[in-house]
């Protein structure tokens, strides 16, 4: 194989993986900004903070994702297990089905 060949292949493995990662880097932008404006008021920092996250991803997503997406499993299983929020969960349904049932007019009679 010739070094012309090795470098063709080099670029082309490049483009590729740089495409992948400017495709996952702007479909983030959305979660990017949201995690964002949580963590800081300021704008300037606020568009630090999604640069800083657009190029983790552009140059690392073989990394960041899976471990973006591990942790947010994580926390998604701690919410949905904590007792608190669960009652109020539970809260918002009974009141939801309340005002539904007076609404269609069945339910209990008052």
């Amino acid at each position: 194989m010739t070094v012309v060949h090795v470098l063709v292949g080099v670029l082309v493995y490049l483009a590729a993986y740089f495409s992948i990662g400017w495709y996952l880097a702007r479909r983030d932008l959305p979660r990017a900004w949201a995690a964002a404006r949580k963590e800081y008021t300021k704008e300037k920092y606020v568009l630090a903070r999604v640069k800083e996250d657009t190029t983790a991803t552009l140059f690392f997503w073989p990394v960041v994702l899976p471990v973006r997406a591990f942790g947010g499993a994580v926390e998604k299983t701690a919410v949905e297990h904590d007792p608190r929020e669960k009652d109020r969960r539970i809260r918002e349904q009974e009141k939801r089905i309340a005002e539904l049932e007076r609404e269609l007019g069945i339910g209990r009679p008052q």
